[in-house]
């Protein structure tokens, strides 16, 4: 399997909501749309080869039996980084992308995006903070104060692209846990 397919399914669901979010405000009126979001973690275990794409804040965690006979233990790895604004390395990774050493701000008990709610860097939807149109084409488009960001921007501040992870599965290995801060 290629590691493009865990790559081109992240992006097809991304498209999809974009385009689910421009209809509905198109349509419907309903603004708010524009400033949803999720994070999407997606696990193929392919011919005993797993598979990770993540965007977002939800980890991986893979438990495995490691040592030799009475000194067996559970060893736990996390399979894939988040992307939270909390991590240094996810702010540097901002700064240097955008040439802002400002981009990142600490409010209300969390490093967040302009000073906005999101709190990572990789998300599905958030259509305004990625530049989709309407959403920054549109005059008459409205942003809720709390995620209106004070400064322009030209490039999108949000990024849907995946980490993408591999590793051959081992007879050691017992489990894997899928956590989520959503629903």
């Amino acid at each position: 399997m290629s590691l493009d397919i865990p790559r081109k399914v992240v992006s097809e669901i991304e498209t999809g909501f974009i385009e689910f979010a421009r209809r509905h405000y198109v349509q419907l009126g309903q603004p708010k749309i524009g400033i949803v979001s999720s994070g999407c973690l997606i696990c193929i275990i392919e011919r005993r080869t797993l598979y990770l794409a993540n965007v977002g804040d939800s980890r991986a965690i893979l438990g495995s039996k490691m040592g030799i006979g009475p000194f067996k233990r559970l060893c736990v790895k996390q399979m894939a980084r988040d992307h939270s604004c909390n991590n240094q390395n996810i702010r540097d990774e901002l700064a240097v992308l955008h040439d802002d050493n400002w981009i990142c701000n600490y409010n209300d008990g969390a490093w967040r995006v302009r000073n906005t709610s999101s709190e990572t860097s990789r998300c599905i939807g958030n259509a305004y903070m990625k530049k989709a149109p309407p959403f920054t084409t549109w005059t008459s488009y409205k942003v809720p104060w709390r995620e209106d960001v004070l400064s322009t921007f030209t490039r999108p501040l949000l990024s849907a692209e995946p980490e993408i992870y591999s590793r051959v599965l081992k007879d050691t290995d017992r489990f894997i846990i899928f956590g989520s801060g959503g629903f």
